[in-house]
């Protein structure tokens, strides 16, 4: 779905994990907002954590998803800065085990709403889509 159908929208049906990519950042932040605003109205009170891809590996954000929530029904995971969905080369020292990624994506827990921002272009068409 396009960014523009989702925030032009009444209110949709929360999905337990969004990519949201491109140079659009009005958008990206448009539908992140919206997004938190249905986690609010189930949940006032949900846990929310941010993970910058270039500093912490993808597979600390996953277990953070999988991890219960402390203080209320539903979790918020941002993941920030997802180069690696992408062809970009970046300089980190950080390693990514993208097939711990793949298999919460394929069982995702019902508890946790994962947020993958790519900001960038376009994704790697070489990646496996599932």
């Amino acid at each position: 779905m396009h960014a523009q159908e989702f925030i032009n929208g009444k209110s949709h049906q929360l999905v337990p994990i969004y990519v949201l990519y491109g140079e659009e950042s009005y958008f990206i932040q448009e539908v992140k907002r919206r997004i938190e605003s249905q986690l609010k109205k189930k949940d006032p009170e949900f846990d929310r954590n941010t993970y910058d891809m270039e500093t912490t590996a993808v597979q600390e954000a996953i277990h953070d998803a999988e991890t219960f929530p402390f203080f209320s029904e539903n979790k918020l995971i941002e993941i920030q800065r997802a180069y690696f969905l992408t062809g970009q080369k970046v300089k980190t020292e950080i390693e990514h085990q993208i097939d711990v990624l793949e298999e919460y994506a394929n069982n995702p827990v019902d508890f946790s709403t994962l947020i993958m921002i790519v900001p960038y272009e376009k994704m790697d068409q070489r990646k496996k889509n599932r």
